[in-house]
């Protein structure tokens, strides 16, 4: 376990998780530190460079954090996932994989394993937190099961343009009816959402 998350921010800087023996390891990040992505960017700062290629991998966003990607308004890019079973659930309005609320989604390849990603209120389960995009998405040779977003009230012409998939998704068509992969809920509702600008 690493109860405060992996931070993994700045230029230079990646991370690698491999299986070990048999695809045995384990990693859970429950909530970590608030506002922070599970696995990725501290508060403000994108998380990039991150690499999973085996082992059983849970990744929760502390706050608005996604969960493996961007703190808080910070982009998660240059994510691939290689292998095993990976589960990534966004914070509060942040993207199970890619942007923190605020944040935008991009560069993220899921090329093998068992991907389950969930986003937080109004955001793609791969892609862009609220009010972020998601591009360059690239689905081949796996499993992956989108969530329901943790918002419960929304009307079905909501939940159809919560998290379509963006123009530049490159997910093939085995995938590309997934809801949650792509953009955020582009809709304009007053209400009192953490971190609105």
């Amino acid at each position: 376990k690493a109860p405060e998350g992996i931070t993994v921010s700045g230029e230079g800087n990646s991370l690698t998780i491999y299986g070990q023996t048999a695809g045995s390891g384990k990693l859970t990040i429950d909530g970590g530190v608030s506002d922070f992505a599970g696995i990725g960017g501290e508060r403000g700062n994108a998380g990039s460079n991150i690499t999973i290629n085996g082992g059983t991998v849970s990744a929760t966003g502390g706050g608005c954090g996604a969960g493996i990607g961007g703190g808080i308004y910070g982009d998660g890019s240059n994510i691939t996932i290689n292998g095993g079973t990976v589960t990534a659930t966004g914070g509060d309005y942040g993207a199970g994989i890619g942007g923190g609320n605020g944040g935008n989604g991009s560069k993220i390849s899921v090329l093998g394993g068992c991907v389950i990603a969930t986003g937080g209120e109004d955001g793609a389960g791969i892609g862009g937190g609220w009010k972020g995009s998601g591009s360059d998405i690239s689905i081949k040779n796996c499993f992956v099961k989108n969530g329901e977003s943790k918002t419960q009230e929304k009307t079905r012409e909501e939940r159809i343009q919560l998290q379509r998939l963006s123009k530049t998704n490159t997910a093939n068509q085995a995938h590309g009816q997934h809801q949650g992969i792509g953009e955020h809920d582009t809709g304009n509702k007053q209400d009192k959402r953490r971190g609105n600008r």
